[in-house]
C-alpha cells in the first residue's frame, strides 16, 4: 500500500515539474517608447549566452524611428549577469551593462554613453509560463553640442513570457522610468 500511495504522489507531483530557466537564448520584438519629448517605435533584437550556471553575457540592439518627427533612435547593450537560485523554480537576477546610444535629428547626432545596473528575479510560476521583475539605475553621459550633460534614471520592470512551444516564447515586458517602454516579441531558449 505504501508503494502505491508513493507511485501515486511521485506521479502527481511529476506533474507540476517546471522547466529550468534558461540563460542561453536569443530574441526578436517590437518596441515602443513614451518619452516627455519624441516617442520611438522599432525593431528589438536580444540575446544571452550562458557561460556557466551562474554567469551570463547578454546584449540587445534596438533601432527606432519618431512617427512624428525625422528623428532616428540606435542603442546597444552589452552586459554581464549572474544568477543564483533563490528556489526550485526562481532565481536572484543581476546584471551590468554598457550603454551606447545615438540620436540623430535632422542631421545633428547626440550620443549617449553610460552603463546600467539591474537587480531582479525571473521565476517559472508554471510549467508554460515565466515572470521576471528588475529594477535597474542607468547612470550615463549625453554628448550634443559638444556638451557632455549627466542623465541618470532607475527603471522598474515587469515581463511575462508564454511558451509557444518547447524552446519558443512570446514576451511582453513594461518598464517605467523618464522613458516607459513596451517590448513585444518572441524568444528561442537554446
Amino acid at each position: 500500500m505504501k508503494k502505491i500511495l508513493t507511485g501515486i504522489a511521485s506521479l502527481m507531483f511529476s506533474s507540476f515539474l517546471i522547466a529550468e530557466l534558461s540563460y542561453t537564448n536569443i530574441g526578436i520584438g517590437h518596441r515602443f517608447s513614451d518619452g516627455d519629448v519624441i516617442d520611438i517605435s522599432g525593431i528589438n533584437l536580444n540575446g544571452a549566452i550562458a557561460l556557466s550556471d551562474s554567469m551570463f553575457l547578454l546584449g540587445s540592439y534596438t533601432y527606432g524611428e519618431d512617427d512624428d518627427a525625422p528623428i532616428d533612435v540606435t542603442e546597444v547593450h552589452f552586459g554581464l549577469g549572474i544568477h543564483a537560485p533563490m528556489s526550485e523554480v526562481t532565481d536572484f537576477v543581476a546584471s551590468f551593462e554598457i550603454i551606447d546610444r545615438g540620436i540623430e535629428t535632422q542631421g545633428q547626432n547626440d550620443d549617449l554613453s553610460g552603463f546600467l545596473f539591474g537587480l531582479g528575479v525571473r521565476s517559472q510560476f508554471s510549467d508554460t509560463a515565466e515572470i521576471q521583475a528588475k529594477v535597474s539605475r542607468v547612470d550615463a553621459h549625453v554628448e550634443t553640442l559638444g556638451v557632455s550633460i549627466g542623465v541618470s534614471d532607475t527603471i522598474f520592470s515587469l515581463g511575462i513570457l508564454f511558451d509557444v512551444f518547447d524552446i519558443f516564447q512570446f514576451s511582453t515586458e513594461f518598464s517605467v522610468g523618464d522613458v516607459d517602454t513596451l517590448d513585444l516579441g518572441f524568444r528561442i531558449n537554446l
